[in-house]
């Protein structure tokens, strides 16, 4: 990409950390790069959410401040807002993985404002470092007694009229939201989209895994 000079010259911000900003006339856009070098083991890239939950919205300087611990060694050098977020809620429109824990797993993104179901490109990073951009979807099941059910959503009501299966940990809260499907017999009426499978006995071995989507 080919950019005009720096409007600021590169500042080092610690030894394989730096940041400057700079124009491409062909957008035209104005950017500010973070170049971090993930191969130091003493610079790593930490996913963090807004009051440390689901819900709720959070200043990024705010963030930054309270991740700063001096006396364990944590310095917050670069604070980047991240991801597109329900205003109302805060809650992020794509999958969210931090430090391995799954906190959001999405088939689909979930945008009021796109014109149809599709994914988004999200940001990854390895623990060996590597970093990619990709479309990514839920890939998730449960075993059971009955046999294997899959799972498309993770903290996430999947949306249609379709059966599905949902799956909640205590990071979406002390209570799972009911079945909304307004044919459902009164006998179930009250049944739960998904289970806590960490707390319920029926539930056996399960897995989840973020699977690259690809589109020609």
């Amino acid at each position: 990409m080919a950019t005009a000079p720096a409007l600021f010259p590169r500042t080092e911000l610690a030894p394989g950390l730096s940041w400057w900003r700079t124009d491409d006339a062909t957008g035209p856009w104005r950017l500010t790069v973070v170049r971090v070098d993930l191969t130091r083991n003493d610079l790593q890239l930490r996913a963090v959410h807004a009051r440390d939950s689901l819900r709720g919205r959070e200043t990024t300087s705010s963030i930054a401040q309270r991740t700063h611990d001096a006396a364990a060694g944590l310095h917050t050098r670069v604070a980047i807002n991240a991801d597109f977020f329900d205003l109302r809620t805060g809650q992020s429109e794509n999958n969210q993985v931090s430090d391995g824990e799954w906190w959001v797993g999405r088939m689909l993104t979930d945008s009021p404002f796109d014109t149809w179901d599709n994914v988004h490109s999200q940001l990854s990073v390895a623990q060996s470092g590597r970093v990619d951009i990709g479309r990514y979807v839920l890939d998730a099941r449960v075993w059971g007694r009955g046999g294997v059910v899959p799972v498309l959503g993770f903290n996430h009501a999947p949306a249609g009229t379709y059966e599905s299966t949902a799956w909640y940990t205590p990071r979406f809260g002390s209570h799972t939201p009911r079945d909304t499907v307004p044919a459902a017999p009164a006998a179930s009426a009250h049944r739960r989209l998904a289970t806590h499978c960490g707390q319920r006995r029926q539930c056996g071995a399960r897995s989840s895994a973020a699977r690259r989507h690809y589109f020609p």
